[in-house]
């Protein structure tokens, strides 16, 4: 392959004229090929508040929100993107405001409060904490 080789893909969904409480999913899977040696993610939200998806091996929740919501056990005050890694015995939340709009955002996880970020100046850099004992 040279520099000038692209590989590329197109998709697309027919959605039909003016649908109404239609939706459909889709996952984009690395592996050359070969999706069938892991398992897909979990789907935990996909409505107009939240899209958020669970890895099936390793537990993360990865999450957009576009406005206040939840979505499975997580819930947010704010719209933002999070993400949840349970590594051992611990826990690892990064939260970003991609809107740039700088507010402290709060972050639930199974009805106890993890994060209360502020995220004013970031610029949409993530707000990382670790729990070492969760």
């Amino acid at each position: 392959m040279s520099c000038t080789d692209v590989l590329f893909g197109t998709y697309r969904f027919d959605h039909g004229i003016d649908p109404v409480n239609a939706t459909y999913s889709y996952v984009l899977m690395p592996g050359g090929g070969r999706p069938h040696l892991r398992p897909l993610p979990r789907i935990i939200a996909n409505t107009a508040t939240a899209q958020a998806v669970q890895d099936a091996i390793t537990t993360t929740i990865a999450a957009n929100f576009f406005a206040a919501g939840a979505a499975g056990p997580l819930s947010v005050d704010a719209p933002c993107s999070v993400l949840i890694r349970r590594t051992g015995r611990s826990l690892i939340v990064a939260v970003s405001d991609p809107t740039h709009t700088g507010r402290t955002i709060t972050v639930t996880y199974e009805g106890r409060i993890l994060v209360k970020a502020d995220v004013a100046g970031a610029r949409g850099a993530s707000h990382v904490q670790t729990f070492p004992r969760w």
